[in-house]
């Protein structure tokens, strides 16, 4: 994550595009519609992609409005509903930040242009680094090249596509684990992980 110690939202704005406070604008909408509604924190639940859809549908109709009134385009970000798992993850780090909008607009600073798409193999290092990430122990880099490694060995690269979906449900599971048990008073201990055994 950018650090942006120092710097107020305001001058994070200032720095950016218009496309990147397009963004932004449209990250903050998405948030703040799945905190009032408090949907939970599984991206894959009915109601969160149910949610993620209806705020879709809400800032099309006031960009229709728009264009009626003032003749103005409907932004292209704003043509396809993001996916409920980008909601999530802008979810998340709101709240990883103790609900700093900041986090959002450092983050767009980094995404100048889009980057290339990426290959299987480091999207699934994206989806195995999330999974380790559900849990508060530490790794260093070293152990989680080892284990990585001793992972992907063991993989069918014919089912990477299925095996990324699956970490990143695992890492939901150990969230949403994690999460009941902070609520429990006096209860402080965090999911054990558990080994990775990549599917045949």
């Amino acid at each position: 994550m950018p650090t942006y110690r120092g710097l107020s939202l305001s001058e994070l704005l200032a720095k950016s595009t218009q496309e990147q406070r397009r963004r932004f604008k449209m990250r903050v909408a998405y948030v703040f519609a799945l905190e009032r509604a408090n949907v939970g924190l599984s991206w894959k639940s009915r109601d969160f992609c149910e949610m993620v859809r209806a705020t879709f549908i809400a800032r099309q109709d006031s960009y229709l409005a728009e264009v009626a009134v003032r003749g103005r385009g409907v932004p292209a970000i704003e043509t396809e509903p993001p996916s409920p798992h980008s909601a999530y993850r802008w979810l998340r780090m709101y709240r990883a930040a103790a609900c700093d909008l900041r986090a959002l607009a450092a983050e767009l600073l980094v995404l100048r242009k889009r980057q290339p798409r990426r290959g299987p193999e480091l999207r699934l290092l994206d989806a195995f680094l999330e999974y380790r990430r559900s849990f508060t122990g530490k790794s260093t880099i070293a152990q989680l090249t080892i284990d990585f490694n001793e992972y992907i060995s063991s993989l069918d690269v014919r089912h990477i596509d299925r095996e990324i979906e699956r970490l990143y449900a695992e890492a939901d599971r150990v969230a949403n684990a994690n999460a009941k048990l902070r609520k429990k008073k006096g209860v402080n201990k965090p999911s054990k992980r558990q080994p990775i055994h990549a599917d045949e």
